[in-house]
């Protein structure tokens, strides 16, 4: 049965176009055809272009139906986009097909001629054809579950340093925002130092203004009734 087997690998090289990273062009590099020991013809260019999403570099992607499971890669490679992808019957291991496409990632030669690359796939398929019902596989999965807490254990940690990066740079922040509200009020207060000064000197001013005019009306109006009543006191005396 084709269901619990791996059908066929293959590496494209992907044209992307645009800021959303969308596949414009699929070019096949070299691919085999491979189930239960026989060379048999498969096609994955259809769900490399409507199933795989190129915005998720170095992740591998796994895309279940009803007949088939697809595992597939996108890496950039020398301003290139490399798409390293697998095809297995629906029963096949999602994680044999993810170590899989680890496998052919980290070994496949860009510079190696058609036949020595199509020989390394062909090695590929062989090794992992089947591997979820071997030995093999139980250690590799124990493996790989051990590889999985590490990584998880790195994400963690990769989280605590940034949030605390993050908590320090804010403090920071405050603490310079803070530095300048002080710098700021200190400013102010000799601002307002200076203006209560200027507006004392200026009512200073302005009373003594009013004050000499009050006293020139005075003089203007009390000079006259002085003078007059000093010469009636005058003509009086003479009489």
């Amino acid at each position: 049965m084709e269901s619990s087997y791996l059908l066929c690998v293959a590496v494209y090289d992907l044209k992307m176009s645009g800021e959303a990273m969308s596949i414009q062009e699929v070019t096949l590099l070299s691919k085999v055809n491979y189930v239960e020991g026989k060379f048999v013809k498969h096609n994955l260019t259809p769900l490399i272009n409507s199933a795989i999403n190129p915005s998720l570099h170095n992740q591998t992607q796994t895309i279940q139906t009803s007949d088939h499971i697809c595992c597939a890669r996108i890496i950039e490679f020398d301003r290139r986009y490399i798409c390293f992808a697998l095809l297995g019957g629906s029963e096949y291991s999602s994680r044999v097909g993810q170590l899989c496409i680890d496998e052919m990632c980290a070994k496949f030669k860009m510079e190696s001629d058609d036949l020595t690359k199509k020989e390394f796939l062909r090695d590929t398929c062989v090794k992992f054809d089947n591997m979820h019902q071997s030995n093999v596989f139980s250690t590799t999965s124990s493996i790989q579950s051990v590889n999985e807490k590490v990584e998880l254990a790195k994400d963690k940690m990769q989280s605590n340093i940034e949030i605390a990066l993050s908590n320090s740079e804010k403090i920071d922040n405050v603490a310079e925002n803070a530095q300048k509200l002080q710098e700021q009020s200190e400013v102010f207060r000799r601002k307002s130092t200076t203006l209560r000064k200027r507006m004392r000197c200026k009512n200073a001013k302005m009373t003594f203004f009013i004050i000499m005019i009050v006293l020139i009306v005075l003089a203007v109006v009390l000079t006259p009734i002085i003078v007059e009543a000093r010469k009636n006191k005058d003509n009086g005396d003479e009489n």
